[in-house]
Formats: structure tokens, C-alpha cells, sequence
């Protein structure tokens, strides 16, 4: 099998661990297996020429181990490997890799500082390692990260040299139960199109540097039962097109927010506090979809009907008072 490219060995049971694979191997996919260890020691490294090393579900896998000489591998995915808690430092050699997938590693402690020599890589996924509680210092050397994904972490802050990462587009911390507020220089990440909150209990407030996100197309906020403003720099969110407020105690809505010329869609349901839209919700000019249920909203301003573009509202309770 000196010219296998491909090998695909799933929910297979062997024992021992591996020692010698092919040369020209370029894909291993293991998924499911009771696989322990990869290879033990500096001489049983990989197939140099390994581009894909798929062992999502191997449970019984504890480490990782030397990667240095695995130069051309660009996709890791080690998700619900849930006895891995640690990675081997040198992760941070791989300077090939795109795509890092820890997701579901569940006991996962930390990520060695090396990580950040990883600066070719573009998705980091860390969703579901429940007991990460945070991420390297230096790794706003990743300049090549595009997707960071951190939902049901530890997480409690990020570190404030994520504000250099200025190709990233997508930042996603659902239910991040600890994390209280984000970095005031996040508005320096120039390239984001989308930031997810949903159910970070307490977050207590949004930065004003967000307003500085040009380029921002989705902002999701739900159910953040500790977040009670809105900052007027949101108005300067001019390419925002999703706003979803939905369940998160906002006392009102800066006026600002009529400034937000490319918006389609905007949540603010089941805001126990919300009593008024602002006047000018009529420079909404694009907006498709706006969800006012569940809240003291009675009456709606004359301006609303200036939104032609105006498909869908949910407002259960004005017209429950009318």
C-alpha cells in the first residue's frame, strides 16, 4: 500500500497504536474508535505528507502528540475527542494548517501558547470545551483567522490583543455563562461581519468601539438578561442587516438606531422593560422583518409607516391594547 493517498477506517476497534503509515498518505479519517494514542515517540511520526487527520470521537484519546514533522497538514479535527485535555506544544509548527476543530472536547483545559504560531490557520473551534476558561495572550499572531468559535466555553474575558486579528469575520460566544463584557478595542477588527451573544448571562454591556465595525452584518444579543443598553454608536453600524435583541432586558432603543439604512430584520421581543420604539425607526428604509412581542410597547410611532419594505411585525401586545 506504498501509494495509498486515502484512509478511511471508521468505527473500527484495534489495538495498539499506530507506527507506520504509508508515505504518500494525504487523509486519515479514524472517527469513532477506542483509539488511545496516535504513535509514542520523535520516531513514529505521521506521513509527511498528511493533509487531513479526521479522529472525531475517538473518546479514549488523552494527548496529541509530536506534530513537527507533519509540515503539509492543513485540516485537524479533533471534535468530541472529550479525554483530550491538552494539546502538544508543538501545534504551533504546523505552519500549513487552516482548520482546527476541538469541538466538544469537553475536558480540555488549555491551548499551549504555541498555538499561536499557527498563523496560516482561518477557523479555530473551541464550541462545548467546557472547562476553557482562556485563550493564549499571543494569539494576535493568528492574522490569518477568519472564524473563531467559542460557544459553551469557559471563557470568562478575551484577551485585548484579539483587537489585531483584522481578518477575522465571524466571533460566536452563545451561552458563554462567565464572560461579562468584551475588549473596547474590538472595534478595530475591521473585517467582521457577525458577532453572536446569545445567552452570555452576564453581559453587562457592549463596548461604543462597536459602532466602528463597518463592515458588520449581524449582531446577536438574545436573551443577555444582564444587558440593559444599547450604546448610540450602534447607529454607525451602517452595514448591519440582523439585530436581534430578543429576550435581553433593554430599557430603549437608542435613537441612533434609525441611522441603519441596510437593516432587514430587528428583534427586540420579550424586553420586559422596552415601553417605546424611537421616532426614527421610519429611517428603517430596508427593514423586511421588526418583532416588538412580549413587551410594554402599546403604541406605535407615525414614522413606522414610512417602512415600505415592512413584510412582518409581531407586535401581539399593541394590538391586544387597541
Amino acid at each position: 500500500m506504498v501509494n495509498l493517498r486515502l484512509l478511511q477506517i471508521n468505527y473500527v476497534h484495534l489495538e495498539g497504536d499506530l507506527k507506520f503509515l504509508p508515505a504518500e498518505l494525504k487523509w486519515l479519517q479514524w472517527k469513532d474508535s477506542k483509539l488511545e494514542h496516535l504513535w509514542r515517540g520523535r520516531g513514529h511520526k505521521v506521513a509527511e505528507k498528511l493533509m487531513l487527520l479526521n479522529l472525531t470521537g475517538c473518546f479514549n484519546l488523552t494527548a496529541i502528540p509530536d506534530l513537527s514533522g507533519n509540515g503539509a497538514l492543513k485540516k485537524l479535527i479533533l471534535e468530541h475527542c472529550t479525554g483530550l485535555t491538552k494539546l502538544h506544544n508543538s501545534i504551533g509548527n504546523l505552519q500549513t494548517l487552516v482548520h482546527l476543530n476541538l469541538r466538544e472536547c469537553s475536558n480540555l483545559i488549555q491551548l499551549p501558547n504555541d498555538v499561536s504560531g499557527l498563523t496560516k490557520l482561518e477557523n479555530l473551534i473551541l464550541s462545548g470545551c467546557l472547562q476553557l476558561k482562556q485563550l493564549p495572550n499571543n494569539m494576535d499572531r493568528m492574522v490569518s483567522l477568519k472564524e473563531l468559535l467559542l460557544d459553551d466555553t469557559a471563557i470568562i474575558s478575551l484577551p485585548e490583543s484579539i483587537f489585531r486579528l483584522t481578518k477575522l469575520e465571524k466571533l460566536s460566544l452563545n451561552r458563554c455563562k462567565y464572560l461579562k463584557g468584551l475588549p473596547d478595542l474590538i472595534g478595530k477588527l475591521c473585517s467582521l461581519k457577525e458577532i453572536s451573544l446569545n445567552r452570555c448571562e452576564k453581559l453587562e454591556k457592549i463596548p461604543n468601539s462597536m459602532g466602528s465595525l463597518a463592515n458588520l452584518e449581524k449582531l446577536s444579543l438574545l436573551w443577555c438578561t444582564s444587558l440593559s443598553i444599547i450604546p448610540d454608536s450602534i447607529g454607525n453600524l451602517k452595514s448591519l442587516m440582523e439585530f436581534y435583541i430578543y429576550g435581553s432586558p433593554i430599557k430603549e432603543l437608542p435613537v441612533s438606531i434609525g441611522s441603519l439604512s441596510n437593516l432587514k430584520e430587528l428583534s427586540t421581543g420579550n424586553g420586559q422593560f422596552l415601553s417605546r420604539l424611537p421616532d426614527s425607526v421610519g429611517g428603517l428604509n430596508s427593514l423586511v422583518v421588526l418583532k416588538i412581542d412580549q413587551t410594554l410597547i402599546t403604541d406605535l410611532p407615525h414614522e413606522i409607516g414610512a417602512l415600505k419594505t415592512l413584510e412582518k411585525l409581531e407586535s401581539p401586545n399593541f394590538y391586544n391594547h387597541n
